[in-house]
């Protein structure tokens, strides 16, 4: 249920939220209302866009997700799971928010302070890995040889095709993810778009590096006679059978472990 926050005047003339859209702002506000008096949010963009912009039809789920990408780049809310479900905590939350006698937090105290502890460490440049909860958590090289950790809410298998996504990013797209925690924001919109499911979050994965997108989308199941199949975004460029060579052709350049 949404609540009612305070805005302070020390907000409008921040520098960093500043370089942001006016609509990045006008977001980052409405998630003040939707978390729960720990700052904690759903992380479920189309929840985002039916209680913070009902009005507008034009407004599509995946500006949605762009704008909670700039947010996460600009630290301003962090990504974790909990349970198998995704979340975002706002990271100065407490800090601007007074409330008087505030409900508890389904999320338990502990993770959320885990959290934003992670995320202090994060940001001086030591990342521990913590506690493992809800999910692997995978290790990754920083450039200065620091460890990186993220939460890998599937198998160990499930890193080939997510190595194989960000693969596709850098050579096709010319885009690297610059933090864990921007890393960590992508997987959890897969994780939402595939409810839980790694067959369909690889399957994800695979349609949008086989048809060039950016970004992810839900794989929408359409019934043909006595079948299912999956119906990709109206504006499909190549067939499915095409596209897909594509990414063998990747896998096939770099060889077995390529990532």
């Amino acid at each position: 249920m949404p609540r009612i926050r305070t805005i302070k005047p020390s907000f409008w003339k921040d520098q960093k939220l500043g370089r942001m859209k006016r609509d990045v702002r006008l977001m980052f506000i409405g998630l003040w209302n939707l978390a729960d008096d720990e700052g904690v949010v759903c992380a479920d963009s189309c929840i985002i866009k039916s209680e913070l912009f009902p009005f507008d039809e034009d407004l599509r789920v995946k500006t949605i997700n762009e704008w909670i990408a700039q947010l996460t780049e600009a630290l301003m809310i962090i990504p974790f799971t909990f349970n198998g479900e995704s979340y975002y905590v706002i990271r100065t939350f407490k800090a601007h928010q007074s409330i008087n006698r505030p409900l508890e937090s389904k999320i338990p105290l502990e993770i959320i302070q885990n959290v934003l502890t992670e995320h202090s460490l994060n940001t001086h440049g030591v990342i521990t890995a913590g506690k493992e909860r809800n999910g692997k958590e995978s290790n990754r090289k920083g450039k200065e040889g620091d460890e990186l950790f993220f939460k890998n809410p599937f198998s160990e298998n499930f890193l080939k095709e997510w190595d194989l996504w960000k693969k596709f990013k850098k050579d096709e797209l010319n885009f690297s993810y610059k933090t864990v925690l921007s890393e960590q924001a992508a997987i959890n919109e897969l994780v939402n778009l595939s409810k839980g499911d790694e067959a369909a979050a690889k399957k994800i994965i695979h349609h949008s590096i086989a048809n060039g997108w950016k970004g992810f989308f839900e794989l929408k199941i359409e019934s043909h006679g006595n079948s299912k199949g999956y119906r990709n975004p109206v504006g499909e460029d190549e067939s499915v059978q095409a596209a897909f060579a594509k990414i063998d052709r990747m896998c096939d350049k770099d060889g077995p472990g390529a990532g």
